[in-house]
């Protein structure tokens, strides 16, 4: 029952704490003030990479009107991660949590499957959750960024 809490829109996230590209550890916490898109994926998700140019075009929109966008990738395989990375070419803060979906923070968002995106606003609460770029964008358009 605690768990469904956390990740229902209206609650405050569980602090993510991750390693970045360069192994250097990063907050969630750090983007307090700003609306960010909790991006998780992995290299091996094909509906991942097909949904990554749209989110792009969706984070150009809104990126001056205060979108962030942090990707957390369910890789276990850091080069195959890092290799996506390349090709991919994304503008935003990559994490990476190689335990995938069984590690505590898949369980403590309760992510059984990606993608899977989950918007917050600028005090770090859920505003919606199940987000793809056509309906974080949908969303963005009907909330407008404050």
């Amino acid at each position: 029952r605690d768990l469904m809490r956390t990740v229902a829109v209206g609650a405050r996230v569980p602090e993510i704490n991750l390693p970045d590209v360069e192994g250097k550890f990063f907050a969630l916490s750090s983007f307090r003030g700003k609306w960010v898109l909790l991006d998780f994926w992995a290299s091996w998700c094909s509906p991942c990479r097909a949904d990554i140019p749209h989110i792009k075009e969706v984070y150009e929109k809104y990126k001056d009107k205060g979108l962030n966008v942090l990707a957390i990738s369910f890789d276990s395989n850091k080069a195959a991660w890092k290799s996506a990375l390349k090709k991919l070419k994304m503008p935003w803060e990559q994490l990476i949590e190689v335990n995938g979906t069984n590690s505590d923070l898949a369980k403590a968002y309760q992510i059984y499957g990606i993608p899977y995106g989950i918007l917050l606003d600028s005090e770090g609460t859920i505003i919606a959750v199940r987000l793809h770029a056509q309906s974080l964008e949908e969303f963005l358009l009907k909330e407008g960024l404050k």
